[in-house]
């Protein structure tokens, strides 16, 4: 499986050359009430902010199979706030898995974001949905992950897009551009 990963990211690494116009043609702007950075929202996604903006969720179009409604969630990590880690301790957690989670993950790249050295990597991820629902199933998901370091300090975004795993290859390069759009104030 990480071999057919790195051969996927060499793909994905292709698609990061199209420019979000091209691939945002009719997306729109999106800043969130904070001011703290800004992003085009793909054709057809809707945004909303939690209290407190410090999670925000984009959520894709339904989908016509039924299955995982693919989703970015944008997650402001603040330095010295309760709970806090550094993104390397973040990044091995989420390529490790949590509680009854299989993970099966890619190499961590390099990439920039908004002027910013971030890193991101994939992962696919299987556990059980609906949480504590019945009735409920093993499940595939697939997660493009991404961290970018904040301008000050060692805060950092932790930008996540997730889809089921039948669907993901159709949101490699909507990462990507979604990525190339994300601008970071101050």
């Amino acid at each position: 499986m990480k071999k057919v990963l790195g051969v996927a990211f060499a793909a994905f690494a292709a698609v990061a050359l199209l420019s979000p116009a091209a691939l945002f043609a009719a997306g729109t702007p999106y800043e969130p009430a904070s001011g703290d950075f800004s992003c085009l929202l793909p054709p057809g996604w809707t945004a909303f902010e939690e209290e407190g903006g410090a999670l925000v969720h984009i959520l894709g179009p339904q989908n016509p199979a039924g299955d995982y409604r693919a989703g970015i969630d944008i997650e402001f990590m603040q330095d010295g706030s309760a709970g806090f880690v550094s993104y390397k301790k973040e990044i091995d957690y989420l390529r490790d898995g949590g509680k009854g989670e299989s993970v099966d993950s890619s190499v961590v790249q390099a990439l920039r974001v908004s002027g910013t050295l971030a890193r991101y990597f994939e992962s696919n991820v299987t556990r059980v949905l609906p949480d504590g629902r019945l009735p409920a199933g093993e499940t595939t998901l697939h997660h493009f992950t991404a961290f970018v370091p904040a301008p000050h300090g060692q805060s950092y975004y932790l930008i996540d897009l997730s889809s089921s795993e039948s669907t993901y290859l159709n949101y490699r390069g909507l990462f990507m551009a979604f990525l190339k759009s994300f601008r970071l104030r101050g």
